[in-house]
């Protein structure tokens, strides 16, 4: 009757103590041996013992109380911290590293932290689960790395904290691991645009026009910070169902945002993006560059600030895409003065795109003179 399941490893008596089921736990009384009768109520004292409050790197220093004096030290007011701990280290000793009930109670054990407005704490135990799943080649749910984002999110533009830098760091390390890892090809589109709102929260700290919003940072941060989303531009990251890049999916007015966060298009996104050697360029499944996403459908707010920084990194505003479209065709025709504005810089275009063929073909030397940005742009 009390025998583990092949997929789970844990038996009906191990189930129903994880989820706290009192009486159902006390039918199992005389179907078991002492001693999984024993570590049954210890998992089931140990559910309802709270999250952890602690670093994880403390549990390498803790041992599990060994007698019950020990174990009656911990139930006061003031040990409620090492009693939580005392907990954890149960489920770890009962059901092991590699079984995905025990990544469900650090999870859980997050998830509390978080409500309890411990998001330090919080992040510690998730990016732990992710160690465990990556160690033992297990895979997360679907709405994983939407946690963190969210809550990000919710830190620094609901509850104006900040943000640990290296948590930030972290998270970017475990978005790159799971884009470029075929166990989660199937959302990696939802994946991608995590990413993107990633980016987005970090572009908001590093450029917001609102003080509230800023996060001191040292030069290492900023440097840490374009290193980690250079890399990740490097990979030229395109959805699977429209080719976009993060570059069209942050000037996509139909990009979907969350909660605390711009809508799309953002220019702090865009500019971020562009700063750290993203593709202006890049053409989706429909031949659109990021130009033709911006023109289309988009509110008047910033609209110009978004086409100059475009424009300004080299953007060919006379790409046409599939439908023989440059980005000034494809606009609506009510936005007279976009449309002006596109015109004028469509002019300085040609002549730097005749300048540049003029250079080419006389092969004038220009590596050591002009910018890198016009360089690439001439080659």
């Amino acid at each position: 009757m009390n025998i583990r399941d092949n997929k789970r490893k844990v038996t009906p008596l191990m189930r129903a103590a994880l989820f706290g089921e009192i009486s159902l736990v006390d039918t199992f009384k005389y179907y078991c041996t002492d001693l999984e009768w024993t570590e049954a109520k210890e998992l089931l004292a140990a559910s309802f013992s709270g999250c952890v409050s602690q670093s994880f790197v403390l549990l390498q220093d803790r041992r599990e109380c060994e007698t019950p004096e020990q174990l009656n030290q911990l139930i006061c007011p003031n040990k409620k911290d090492a009693l939580r701990i005392e907990s954890l280290l149960i489920h770890q000793r009962i059901i092991d590293h590699d079984h995905s009930d025990y990544h469900d109670v650090i999870h859980h054990y997050g998830a509390r932290l978080a409500n309890e407005h411990k998001y330090h704490e919080c992040f510690r135990c998730w990016f732990y689960e992710f160690d465990l799943k990556i160690k033992y080649n297990m895979i997360f749910q679907s709405d994983f790395l939407n946690h963190f984002i969210f809550l990000f999110a919710k830190m620094k533009f609901n509850n104006k904290l900040t943000i640990p830098i290296e948590d930030l760091l972290q998270m970017f390390k475990i978005t790159n691991h799971v884009l470029m890892s075929d166990y989660y090809r199937e959302n990696f589109d939802a994946n991608l645009i995590i990413l993107l709102h990633l980016i987005t929260i970090v572009g908001r700290i590093i450029h917001s026009e609102y003080l509230d919003e800023k996060q001191e940072l040292s030069l290492n941060n900023y440097r840490d910070f374009y290193n980690s989303i250079a890399s990740i531009t490097s990979h030229q990251y395109r959805t699977i169902e429209t080719g976009s890049s993060l570059l069209h999916l942050c000037t996509n007015a139909s990009t979907e945002s969350i909660s605390f966060l711009n809508d799309y298009p953002c220019w702090i996104t865009t500019r971020l993006l562009i700063g750290c050697g993203a593709n202006v360029n890049v053409f989706d499944s429909d031949g659109n560059t990021p130009s033709h996403n911006l023109v289309k459908n988009i509110p008047m707010t910033n609209v110009l600030k978004k086409i100059n920084l475009l424009y300004n990194a080299d953007a060919h505003l006379d790409y046409i895409n599939n439908k023989g479209q440059t980005p000034l065709q494809s606009m609506p025709l009510l936005h007279i003065k976009i449309i002006e504005h596109l015109k004028k810089n469509m002019d300085v275009i040609r002549l730097k795109c005749c300048c540049a063929k003029l250079i080419r073909q006389q092969k004038f030397s220009y590596e050591n003179i002009f910018s890198t940005a016009l360089v690439g742009f001439i080659r």
